[in-house]
């Protein structure tokens, strides 16, 4: 600890000195940025959403697991408690750090596991993934039309949590594509769940 401190002092980070809660982190999207300004926000949230994944590193472009994106997703929610205790996955040990947030998503029809009894919870989520489990959270709203995304094609499960994420902002886009099998980061999970949740 005390060679990082060192380090820290005679390499400061970039962004060191001013009021962003996440000063400490060298590795953050450049201040002013929509994934900036996200990362602030869980960071600050009650209760906090994610820390770093070090004292001096965030990782925004390290890809998120089922078990990280359901827990930004539970705390962005003020981490309900579950109705049960009872899990049937026997990859949810029962001193998991993500178990709470699985139990509360899978009674809310969130997710399910990827059989009767495994989560998966290191399982990468892809882009269509989260947009899904955040829809399904704000209650599967009805968008007013299909997406105009080129590779969301009619009748994908994804298809309408991605219209209603066109339709809010939450993802609009790039180029007229959703890509919804890219592995999705940390940086943008972050992102769609304070969109979603601050407008």
């Amino acid at each position: 600890i005390d060679s990082i401190n060192y380090i820290l002092r005679i390499f400061p980070p970039e962004n060191a000195g001013s009021d962003c809660p996440c000063s400490n982190f060298r590795d953050m999207p450049a201040e002013g940025s929509p994934e900036h300004e996200a990362i602030d926000w869980a960071y600050t949230h009650e209760p906090r959403l994610t820390a770093g994944t070090s004292s001096i590193n965030f990782s925004p472009d390290q890809t998120v697991t089922r078990a990280m994106a359901l827990t930004f997703l539970w705390r962005a929610a003020g981490m309900p408690e579950p109705r049960s205790s009872s899990c049937p996955f026997v990859d949810v040990p029962s001193d998991a750090y993500f178990r709470q947030a699985v139990l509360w998503a899978v009674e809310n029809g969130i997710t399910c596991g990827t059989s009767r009894t495994t989560f998966s919870p290191k399982q990468t989520c892809s882009r269509s993934e989260i947009i899904t489990f955040i829809w399904r959270a704000m209650g599967s709203p009805s968008p007013k039309n299909n997406s105009t995304y080129s590779d969301v094609p009619y009748g994908k499960w994804y298809a309408t949590p991605a219209a209603w994420a066109q339709e809010h902002a939450v993802e609009p886009g790039q180029n007229g594509l959703f890509a919804p099998h890219t592995p999705c980061t940390r940086a943008s999970t972050i992102l769609y769940i304070y969109r979603a949740f601050e407008g």
